[in-house]
């Protein structure tokens, strides 16, 4: 499928302190997926971005955080439109039955993939979400958290109505390590490429969509398996908990 190139107009439409900010984020959010988002100086992003100032960034964004929440708030931009698609085929579904855990999976994953996917920048974006868990320090984190989170709380509740036997902790727990597993997979994904074992890197270079269906199964059965903890079952706690 062709890449293709999402945030080209938008910035060439804005003028005068937007244009700058605009190419301040794009051009951090490029080379922060890139290099890694402790690795690029500030100096460096305001000359990508073609600013005169060297200052600009200090002046649009007071520091480096302050630039990581922008970017943060310009990868959701690209995500907001499939989420929302995601939930309103979820909610259609509801309306007629309760949706199955591989249908919660597969459509509530599906922005990230389809982002991925069908866009250079979406590619970009998966990097930088990666590379802001794991290399950023405590305050990205907590900042990247702020930002992702709130979609996957949508998706609660479908598997809580699917799920009623699972415990509200053990569910919270597997919801967000199918989050980091997409997140984290498909910014690595190209070393599948590269792994022979079991012809790995032949289903990743000639059966995509193969490829796929097995990661939604593989997170869909974690999801779905039994869990040996004591904790008490979503169902009775749903009234006890509350979610932010």
């Amino acid at each position: 499928m062709a890449k293709l190139q999402t945030i080209s107009a938008p910035i060439a439409a804005a003028t005068g302190d937007d244009a700058t900010r605009k190419a301040l984020v794009v051009a951090a959010f490029r080379l922060f997926a890139m290099e890694g988002v402790g690795a690029v100086s500030l100096r460096r992003i305001t000359a990508s971005a073609g600013a005169a100032n060297q200052s600009a960034i200090h002046y649009h964004f007071s520091n480096r955080l302050g630039l990581v929440r922008a970017v943060l708030d310009h990868v959701n931009e690209m995500l907001g439109p499939l989420q929302t698609e995601a939930i309103a085929e979820l909610d259609a579904v509801a309306r007629e039955r309760r949706p199955s855990v591989d249908e919660i999976v597969r459509i509530g994953l599906s922005p990230y993939v389809h982002l991925h996917q069908t866009s250079d920048e979406g590619e970009r974006a998966l990097r930088f979400l990666s590379r802001l868990t794991w290399e950023s320090g405590a305050d990205a984190q907590k900042l990247m958290l702020e930002k992702v989170r709130p979609y996957f709380l949508r998706l609660l509740p479908f598997l809580e109505r699917a799920l009623p036997h699972k415990s509200a902790e053990a569910l919270d727990f597997q919801l967000y390590m199918a989050a980091a597993n997409v997140i984290h997979g498909l910014a690595d994904i190209t070393l599948l490429g590269q792994e022979p074992m079991s012809s790995v890197d032949r289903l990743y270079k000639e059966r995509p969509l193969d490829m796929l269906r097995y990661f939604y199964d593989y997170i869909a059965a974690g999801l779905a398996g039994p869990c040996t903890s004591a904790a008490k079952p979503a169902k009775a706690r749903a009234g006890k908990r509350k979610r932010t």
